[in-house]
């Protein structure tokens, strides 16, 4: 029997659609003050997951899985709440994810 040949890919060929700008870090994000803010939200929670949506299936905590401090009114919302720790819930990444999608989607009228 013969062997079918593979045809080489066309994507990487081709020019983005979209351009892509590079992601700008927030500059607040790695200030003292933030990450101090993002250690007490993490230590109040004892270091799992908050999310009341978390799905059971995966795990709140423990090796590989990525925690984030994150803001339960978002920063560019209530600018006045930055720093406080009660504004803050620990989320897995997944949880952190969704919540910061619908946020922005929410912000942005969609």
């Amino acid at each position: 029997m013969a062997r079918l040949r593979a045809l080489p890919p066309l994507a990487s060929s081709l020019p983005p659609l979209v351009p892509v700008a590079p992601k700008q870090t927030d500059a607040e994000l790695g200030t003292a003050a933030h990450r101090t803010w993002a250690r007490q939200v993490k230590e109040r929670a004892g270091y799992r997951c908050q999310d009341p949506e978390h799905d059971r299936a995966t795990p709140r905590s423990g090796p590989g899985v990525a925690l984030y401090a994150d803001h339960v009114e978002e920063r560019q919302d209530a600018p006045h709440r930055a720093l406080d720790p009660l504004n803050g819930m620990c989320r897995c990444a997944s949880c952190h994810v969704r919540k910061t999608h619908r946020a922005r989607a929410a912000r942005h009228g969609a």
